[in-house]
């Protein structure tokens, strides 16, 4: 069976994270031009405040600029914010203590490139999941046909919005409710080594 394209997105929100593990073979298109203002350098997190959407910042790049030569920009110090951020949304999750050393050191090491980064950060998904997975970078631009819902649509909250997560319990439930489909962050900080069997 042909691998099925997906974007490379690091810490996507539980939808993506759902359809990429469903899927027997994933290929991830790089030779895309780089759409900005999507989820492939941005996951949304749940703080006390409701939704909270992390940024990794990049440097310089037009519209035709292919996703795999996009560079991250360390000028800004962007990991200790993100993991400040993170700390204090998950602080008090029943498996944060479990996970928050690997995250830290993934957001801290220095990639050369923006997938550099991604990838490792699916790696790392899928082994706190315990999930094995056959990926893999497509050397060529799949066809535009295959799974255009994921790849080209250019709002990074419709596809996402548009899926209903099964239901588990979050840190600020009590006074924010239940908030659908954040970043994978939020249910592997809650359910831990359950979290595949929510997918």
């Amino acid at each position: 069976m042909d691998p099925v394209p997906f974007p490379i997105y690091p810490l996507g929100p539980i939808s993506y994270y759902s359809s990429l593990c469903n899927t027997d073979t994933v290929s991830f298109d790089v030779l895309e031009s780089f759409p900005k203002r999507t989820y492939r350098n941005r996951y949304t997190i749940i703080n006390v405040h409701g939704y909270q959407t992390l940024t990794i910042p990049i440097e310089k790049c037009d519209s035709r600029t292919k996703t795999t030569i996009v560079k991250i920009d360390y000028s800004q110090d962007w990991a200790h914010y993100h993991i400040k951020s993170i700390k204090a949304a998950y602080g008090m999750a029943p498996f944060f203590i479990h996970y928050i050393d690997d995250y830290s050191k993934l957001v801290n090491t220095k990639f050369e490139s923006l997938v550099e980064f991604n990838v490792a950060c699916v790696h790392w998904i899928l082994k706190a999941l315990q999930l094995s997975k056959e990926i893999s970078i497509d050397e060529n631009f799949p066809d535009p046909t295959l799974n255009s819902d994921w790849r080209f649509n250019k709002s990074y909250n419709r596809k996402a919005g548009q899926f209903k997560t099964n239901y588990y319990m979050q840190v600020f439930e009590d006074r924010l409710g239940y908030l659908n489909n954040p970043s994978i962050l939020d249910l592997i900080f809650n359910e831990g080594p359950n979290a595949a069997a929510l997918l």
